[in-house]
């Protein structure tokens, strides 16, 4: 149990941190024992910050990976095409050259998908960013994890809305420049020079579903397809491909062992393991 990672809270530091103690572990490890961890403390009366359900951390911005939005997507049991589905479910904003896609917010702030009894309503295919926010201090070690894999999801689902999702073909961009823009209608020209701002019909479409923008200069090059591509799961991909050498090296632990449930609690409470000493986490 838990041979990949271990995650758990040190009283050195008193901050949240993990080990990997297999160098084939993956990203749906790591989720995996943070959502076992917090499991386990839930009721424990260990952890000061256990979750009270105030539903603040729902109402900030949810940046979601391409794994993320098709999970969603089988669990909404999405009828609709892809285009339409971004629309309805997503915050999709261009400011120049960047990209973010994250899930859309209600007037006051809260994830369309938080309840009145601030409950998520698909809390089983949360973003990976749901997943892994904590109410306490974590180590930089796993704010790099945390960010490098949301950003890196996230590339690929911009990928995947410019090339893959069914969007209808704007035909061409007549005489005055004009194109179409869902709830807005403007002369694109004014905003950037199309012929250098986009290199590709496909770009052009990405502004289509557009819900913010702000000099828009999309360039398709940008987003190209990586690790991401063709996976479903976090477990298709290894957490040492994500990670630069540096933070690799300070994560690895070249040991691998089995932990109980009653083990992976004392090593929460008191930050070190049966199996190594404190001074080596």
């Amino acid at each position: 149990m838990y041979r990949n990672i271990i995650v758990y809270f040190s009283k050195k530091s008193e901050k949240w941190d993990l080990k990997v103690l297999n160098p084939r572990a993956t990203v749906g490890d790591y989720l995996d024992g943070v959502c076992k961890l917090m499991e386990l403390l839930q009721g424990s009366n260990k952890l000061n910050g256990t979750c009270e359900t105030c539903g603040r951390c729902c109402k900030e911005r949810i940046p979601i990976t391409s794994i993320d939005w098709y999970a969603l997507t089988k669990i909404l049991n999405m009828e609709i095409e892809q285009r339409k589905a971004v629309s309805l479910y997503t915050k999709l904003a261009v400011w120049g050259r960047a990209v973010d896609v994250s899930l859309k917010q209600r007037d006051d702030g809260s994830c369309i998908f938080l309840q009145h009894d601030n409950r998520c309503s698909v809390y089983e295919v949360r973003p990976f960013t749901c997943k892994t926010f904590f109410c306490l201090p974590q180590s930089m070690k796993m704010q790099e994890i945390r960010a490098t894999v949301v950003n890196l999801g996230m590339d690929q689902l911009i990928h995947e809305i410019i090339h893959n999702f069914p969007i209808y073909k704007m035909g061409h961009i007549n005489e005055k420049g004009n194109a179409s823009i869902p709830g807005i209608s403007i002369p694109l020209r004014n905003v950037y020079n199309i012929e250098n701002a986009l290199d590709s019909e496909e770009c052009l479409q990405l502004m289509k579903l557009a819900h913010e923008m702000d000099n828009p200069n999309v360039r398709e090059h940008d987003w190209q397809s990586n690790l991401f591509a063709n996976c479903l799961s976090y477990h298709e991909i290894e957490l040492r491909a994500v990670c630069s050498q540096a933070l690799w090296s300070r994560i690895y632990k070249n040991k691998s062992y089995d932990l109980s449930g009653e083990e992976l609690l004392e090593l929460i409470n008191q930050g070190q393991s049966s199996a190594a000493k404190e001074g080596e986490f």
